[in-house]
C-alpha cells in the first residue's frame, strides 16, 4: 500500500471519528437543552439563535430589561457548556 493510500485511510478514519463525535455532541446539546435549561432560557436561546433577534429586540418583545435577557442568555450558555463538557 502506498504512503498516500495509508494517509488517505487514516484521514478517512479520523473524519468518520470526528463526524461521530459531532453527532454525539449534537445529541448531548439537545438533551441538555431539554433537561438542564428552564423554559425561559430555552425560549431566549431560540429567539436569539434561531430567530436571529438581538438582546434589545428580545427585551422589547418580552417587556423585560436588556440586562435580564443578557443575564439569562449567559446563564443558559454556561449551563449548556457545562453539560456538554461532561457529556463528551
Amino acid at each position: 500500500m502506498s504512503s498516500q493510500k495509508i494517509i488517505d485511510a487514516i484521514l478517512s478514519e479520523a473524519q468518520a471519528d470526528c463526524e461521530a463525535r459531532l453527532q454525539a455532541a449534537r445529541r448531548a446539546a439537545e438533551q441538555s437543552r431539554q433537561e438542564a435549561l428552564t423554559a425561559r432560557q430555552r425560549q431566549l436561546l431560540r429567539m436569539n439563535f434561531e430567530q436571529n433577534k438581538t438582546v434589545t429586540e428580545i427585551a422589547q418583545e418580552l417587556g423585560v430589561n436588556k440586562s435580564t435577557v443578557s443575564r439569562t442568555l449567559l446563564r443558559a450558555k454556561r449551563r449548556l457548556y457545562q453539560c456538554l463538557r461532561y457529556a463528551l
